[in-house]
C-alpha cells in the first residue's frame, strides 16, 4: 500500500504531472509542423518513457507496469496534426 501523509495532496502533484505533460505534446506539434518531425518523434517518445518512469517510481510500482503508448503512437500522432 502507498503510504503517503496527504494523499489529496499527493493526487494534486500526480495531476499536475499530467499537466505539464500538455507542453510536451504542444512542443512536439510545433517541432513536426515546422518540418521537424523525427525530432519531435524522438522528443515525445523520450518525454512520455520518462512519465511513466516518474509515475512508476512515485506510486512505487516495479518497472514496466505502466505502458504509455503503443510503439508508433508519437509518430502517428505528429503526422495526423493539421
Amino acid at each position: 500500500m502507498l503510504d503517503v501523509p496527504d494523499p489529496e495532496a499527493f493526487a494534486e502533484m500526480l495531476l499536475q504531472l499530467r499537466l505539464i505533460f500538455r507542453d510536451v505534446m504542444y512542443q512536439a506539434t510545433r517541432m513536426a509542423e515546422r518540418g521537424n518531425v523525427d525530432e519531435a518523434v524522438w522528443m515525445l517518445e523520450e518525454r512520455l518513457r520518462l512519465y511513466v518512469i516518474a509515475f512508476e517510481r512515485l506510486l512505487e510500482l516495479p518497472d514496466g507496469t505502466i505502458d504509455s503508448a503503443q510503439p508508433g503512437f508519437a509518430r502517428v500522432f505528429l503526422e495526423a496534426a493539421p
